[in-house]
């Protein structure tokens, strides 16, 4: 998996000081107020190593650029301009740009039935640049920088998370933490971080699009120079409850686009810091089969391939009398998957050489037949994984077989899923019958 973030939004910092007027020598108390934009972009790479029905295990990086645009004034309490002494001192109109600290990660996922749990363990890496203490070098009246683009430190990073699939919403609680253990060489250590948050996917109908709303609570603790809070300025804690609004339009099973604007509902503050009215995010990733052409289902690789269908076969045939079944095709091609409007349709992806998938096709036959203007069953032969069907509809996300594709009475895709024929009919189930 490939993803490309970029993430930005105004800031806003103010602060009182006692300054040196630069006109009339003399000591005067000013507002310090800063004018900033951050721009982040956020490439990261996700290597998977474990993939069955039921669990997933990866590998992955995240590395940061970052952009620090800011403008500084300072102001007397009526508001006006005040030319102070060494203004270059604390502040400057400067842009800055550099790394940040990259994450490398291990994150797990397991699923059952339309659970699923997720955890990822996490290291930050000290790459981004720090600066030396900024409130001695104030004291001493020397030129300094507040913003740093990382800790300087190996932070370690814990995160969990639990979702569940619903007929057209996902809901997922989350929870993560990031841990600074020690000072850095400078004698600055970040402030621990805390985040909680709630979130709810939908696609409202809508193909290809899903529309995300969440909110969540983040704390930030106060950062330390040897060992000390900063007592007058920095970063002395923050809290934040945030509401998340996005879109995510897929194109494919193997790409996607993505837009999300975070909105602070409330912030409070220690100290003199940067405060945000809006944060855009705009992504696009996708997911690449690196996977070796090995066959895990005990197909003898030896025997022929099934035989080309006739071009003139028409595209769905075989409705039998008693269940709206048929196959659609020519075997192995990527036939369109139309959905039948009015009913759930499920698009069964199966091969003659999958035992599971004869087991699972009884069992769909029988769920037909119980519903009959209720269920439509389309059956897709895929042959091999070299087939265009495979490399179409399987390969993407890296499923295999037996493999569905449920998509709702109002043509709204519901999931996609592979498994055992078990639990596939029982998922189906729940969908018809939601008093299960």
């Amino acid at each position: 998996m490939l993803r490309l973030g970029l993430l930005g939004g105004p800031l806003d910092a103010s602060h009182h000081a006692d300054e040196l007027d630069a006109e009339t020598g003399l000591p005067v108390e000013v507002q310090h107020l800063q004018s900033s934009f951050i721009l982040e972009g956020l490439l990261r790479a996700e290597l998977g190593l474990i993939a069955s029905d039921t669990l997933g295990l990866a590998v992955g990086l995240e590395v940061p650029l970052r952009m620090f645009d800011t403008t500084i004034r300072y102001v007397d309490d009526q508001g006006h301009d005040v030319p102070i002494a060494g203004d270059d001192v604390h502040h400057r109109n400067e842009t800055l740009v550099g790394l940040g600290d990259p994450l490398l990660e291990l994150r797990g996922a397991w699923t059952l039935d339309q659970w699923t749990l997720e955890a990822r363990l996490g290291l930050r890496l000290p790459v981004g640049r720090t600066e030396p203490d900024p409130f001695a070098a104030g004291t001493a009246g020397v030129a300094h920088q507040h913003f740093q683009f990382g800790t300087g430190t190996f932070d370690p990073l814990i995160a969990l998370s639990v979702a569940h699939a619903m007929d057209d919403v996902t809901l997922a609680l989350w929870a993560e933490t990031r841990q600074v253990l020690y000072q850095n060489g400078h004698g600055f250590q970040a402030g621990d971080r805390y985040a909680v948050g709630l979130t709810a996917i939908s696609s409202l109908g809508v193909a290809d699009v899903r529309f995300i709303v969440g909110a969540d609570l983040q704390h930030e603790a106060a950062e330390r120079w040897n060992g000390v809070v900063p007592s007058d300025d920095g970063n002395r804690g923050r809290t934040d409850v945030l509401g998340a609004f996005g879109v995510v339009w897929s194109p494919s099973d193997a790409s996607w686009l993505g837009l999300t604007a975070r909105v602070p509902f409330y912030t409070h503050v220690v100290g003199g810091q940067l405060d945000y009215p809006l944060l855009i995010e705009l992504a696009v990733g996708g997911t690449l089969d690196l996977r070796a052409k090995v066959d895990a289902k005990g197909k003898d690789q030896d025997a022929p391939k099934s035989p080309p269908e006739d071009p003139a076969r028409p595209t769905i045939t075989d409705i039998t009398d008693i269940a709206d079944i048929a196959d659609i095709g020519p075997a192995g091609s990527a036939a369109a998957l139309v959905p039948v409007l009015g009913k759930v349709t499920v698009f069964d992806f199966h091969a003659p050489w999958c035992g599971p998938c004869k087991a699972l096709d009884a069992e769909l036959r029988a769920l037909a037949e119980a519903h009959p203007d209720d269920l439509a069953i389309r059956r897709l032969d895929v042959v091999d994984e070299d087939s265009e069907a495979w490399r179409a509809y399987l390969a993407p996300g890296g499923h295999s077989l037996p493999h569905l594709r449920v998509v709702g009475r109002d043509g709204t895709p519901l999931w996609q899923r592979t498994g055992t024929p078990d639990d596939l009919v029982r998922a189906l189930e729940a969908l018809l019958d939601p008093s299960r």
